[in-house]
């Protein structure tokens, strides 16, 4: 995959994406079960989208986010994240917290 430079505002895009993302994708934990499998593609505007899917994986939650660009090669991949969430855990972390972490991680690209 060919390396790509990032291009545009990106603190307004992160700006965009938190906003996006804690409204469509903060769902309570209850809820996660109604979102599995479910993929979302959501643009923002400088031009980029982050790709988003919820999986149930037997007890843990996996919810992986890529982060690519439209006005540069396409396909290219900025970056990737994803993290787990255990419904067993007892420290019970947000989904809006494990999203904080997948923005800090395609952001420290």
């Amino acid at each position: 995959m060919s390396e790509c430079k990032p291009k545009g505002n990106l603190e307004l895009a992160k700006k965009d994406l938190i906003r996006v993302i804690m409204f469509a994708f903060a769902p309570l934990p209850e809820e996660l079960e109604k979102i599995d499998g479910m993929k979302f593609v959501v643009p923002f505007s400088n031009g980029r989208q982050i790709i988003m899917s919820f999986n149930n994986e037997g007890g843990s939650f996996k919810i992986s986010a890529e982060f690519e660009s439209s006005s540069s090669n396409i396909g290219c991949l900025i970056g990737k994240a994803v993290v787990r969430y255990d419904k067993d855990d007892d420290s019970e972390k947000p989904i809006g917290e494990c999203l904080g972490m997948i923005l800090d991680k395609l952001y420290s690209f």
